[in-house]
């Protein structure tokens, strides 16, 4: 089930008490055999790890959750574009991408409150439609927002901010 173990019953004991690490590593390889500027193969990667913490779990904080990622991109591109080809290819660093607080079920789960580093990305402008692409035009959120609006998050890159759902009727 796990490409790594149990580590000795620690990730079980991490489990019961709300805490779950996740490690995942995509990569696309990419090549361009004839046209554009210049021609090669190239491959991207995007390294990411995650820290979700249910504080209901942990310490009986009602709902409240704590998520903490980061990501670790490398690679190279070709192709001389205004969007990248490659969706995980850009922010070739690593970076603290979230760390923040979430409250998704209060008043009678008619308001979420997220608050921290988050990416507006994660909210808005999201389909799963969206990773069945490999350009960054298409795939996660259009490429064209963050481009155009500066001041628009998306992964791998967060800003400090607050997101609050209100669900006043079913």
């Amino acid at each position: 089930k796990y490409l790594t173990g149990h580590w000795g019953g620690l990730r079980h004991e991490l489990e019961s008490a709300g805490v779950t690490l996740t490690a995942t590593y995509t990569t696309d390889l990419l090549g361009n055999p004839v046209g554009g500027n210049t021609q090669g193969f190239r491959y991207a990667g995007d390294t990411a790890v995650d820290i979700h913490v249910d504080l209901d779990t942990l310490w009986g904080l009602k709902g409240m959750r704590l998520d903490v990622s980061g990501s670790w991109r490398a690679g190279a591109k070709d192709i001389v574009n205004t969007f990248t080809v490659s969706q995980i290819f850009g922010g070739e660093t690593a970076w603290l991408y979230g760390l923040a607080l979430e409250w998704p079920s209060l008043l009678d789960d008619r308001l979420d409150i997220r608050m921290g580093r988050i990416g507006a990305g994660d909210d808005f402008l999201a389909s799963p439609l969206y990773t069945a692409f490999v350009n960054f035009a298409f795939d996660g959120n259009p490429g064209s927002v963050p481009i155009n609006i500066p001041s628009f998050s998306v992964y791998p890159v967060a800003t400090w901010g607050l997101r609050t759902k209100v669900m006043p009727v079913e």
